[in-house]
């Protein structure tokens, strides 16, 4: 792989995009399946399910970090991350396989089966994906080329989104659906997604920009919680991951229940991924124009207009369901583009700041927050399912309906305008990004000089 003023080749984004296309069909698959799949096919109530995956948040807050600073630490010949996703790969889908076994176990059984095969995943998840969301910070500096790199990487990434979305259903059908079909269908995914991660450890060379001089572990921390436009991003990002999980999750219940159409299951989650992956240069685009920043707000708000009006209008007909699936697409777009475009812009804030280039430390909790996201997602179907007497395999009362349009609609809506709220006063721009890469490179730290001993900084601009 060749660097031209911190560009990169087509073999580079590629390899590393694979990385991602083989995690999100299996991470996705547990995002939009793994609840309804314990609830409807493993038989655990829903509101325990929801529990299970949120009480799991627990350990992810200890080891996310601690996985965040190990990288840190690593220093190896093939770099400090690759050396995880090689060795990470083959455990991740593995436990992925595990998730959906399905073992024929007694009813409290069921429930600790699914509580201790769901750390074993987010664990190994942990091992594998800090290092290779933190990798694009060591494949260039430039701000723009990291913007096509997260381009490539999110849009193969939505394509993984899109086969668990809309081929998982077939497949598991075709495989002899219940917990067979799933099953067979981990054991295919499981086994996809750790090669692509191989795929990306020989494609993709990782350099170093910042001191090779190891960070002592507590000042390492401390610089993530000084960074303000991180704890920004991260609080966005925490309300707006939320939002989608409990979006895509809601899906499947929507045509099954709502619409009586359990077979357009996997076209609607289609046409809402699919859609996303058109809408990505557009997205691009807008980012270039407004501002990463802006441009995500307008995408996010539109989102939540298209929710509302699905909440009154989806149920008129399914292809007025579809279209409207289409039209979030740009919506769901911007939340694989964005958040992980603007966090790399994030690191250099904190070198410029404190000295400190805590790269793994700050994905190490960025991927804590999309993990939180996905779990307080399940937890709140779970609650908001059995408050309105939720029963699966049966028709739906009216009560039952009416908790599946709220998790599709308003519960989302919110959230969404939450995460707006909070990326309002998000502070780095193209410019002010290109000035802290600037001093830098010259060895200048203003925002660390000027702040006293064992205080802040400074809040950036």
């Amino acid at each position: 792989m060749r660097f031209m003023n911190g560009k990169l080749g087509i073999r580079a984004k590629l390899s590393y995009g694979l990385g991602d296309f083989g995690y999100s069909i299996m991470g996705q698959t547990v995002t939009m399946f793994l609840i309804f799949f314990l609830t409807d096919a493993f038989g655990i109530p829903p509101a325990a399910a929801g529990t299970v995956m949120l009480i799991s948040k627990i350990w992810d807050a200890v080891s996310d970090p601690m996985m965040g600073s190990i990288v840190d630490r690593t220093r190896t010949r093939w770099g400090s991350k690759r050396p995880w996703i090689l060795f990470g790969a083959l455990p991740f889908g593995l436990t992925f396989f595990l998730l959906f076994l399905g073992p024929d176990l007694s009813a409290p059984a069921r429930v600790a089966y699914a509580g201790i095969t769901f750390i074993l995943y987010c664990t190994a998840q942990t091992v594998v994906n800090i290092p290779y969301s933190a990798l694009t910070v060591s494949m260039t500096e430039d701000t723009d080329e990291r913007s096509s790199v997260t381009a490539w990487r999110m849009s193969l990434a939505l394509a993984g989104t899109l086969i668990a979305g809309a081929a998982a259903p077939l497949v598991v059908q075709a495989m002899g659906g219940g917990i067979p079909g799933y099953r067979r269908y981990a054991l295919i995914a499981g086994a996809v997604g750790a090669a692509l991660y191989v795929v990306t450890f020989l494609g993709v060379e990782e350099r170093n920009f910042g001191s090779e001089e190891k960070v002592e572990f507590l000042a390492n921390l401390r610089s993530v919680f000084v960074n303000k436009p991180f704890l920004i991003l991260a609080g966005s990002t925490l309300a707006t991951m939320t939002a989608l999980n409990i979006l895509a999750a809601t899906v499947p219940y929507y045509f099954t229940y709502n619409l009586r159409a359990p077979g357009l299951t996997a076209a609607g989650l289609g046409i809402l991924l699919g859609s996303a992956i058109l809408f990505m240069p557009l997205l691009g685009a807008a980012a270039r124009r407004l501002g990463k920043a802006r441009a995500y707000m307008l995408a996010l708000a539109e989102t939540a207009v298209v929710i509302v009006l699905l909440r009154y209008l989806g149920e008129r007909s399914p292809i007025l369901a579809l279209g409207l699936f289409a039209l979030a697409g740009y919506g769901v777009g911007s939340m694989y583009l964005y958040p992980w475009s603007l966090i790399a812009d994030t690191i250099e804030y904190s070198q410029w700041r404190t000295g400190i280039r805590p790269e793994g430390a700050l994905y190490g909790y960025f991927t804590f927050v999309f993990k939180v996201g996905t779990a307080l997602s399940s937890f709140i179907i779970g609650v908001v399912l059995s408050a309105f007497r939720y029963v699966p395999n049966v028709e739906q009362s009216a009560s039952g309906l009416e908790g599946i349009r709220l998790l599709l609609s308003f519960i989302p809506a919110v959230l969404f305008l939450a995460g707006i709220a909070l990326l309002s006063r998000y502070p780095i721009d193209g410019p002010t990004h290109a000035r802290y890469v600037d001093e830098i490179s010259r060895g200048v730290h203003p925002g660390a000089a000027s702040a006293p001993a064992g205080a802040p900084a400074g809040t950036g601009d």
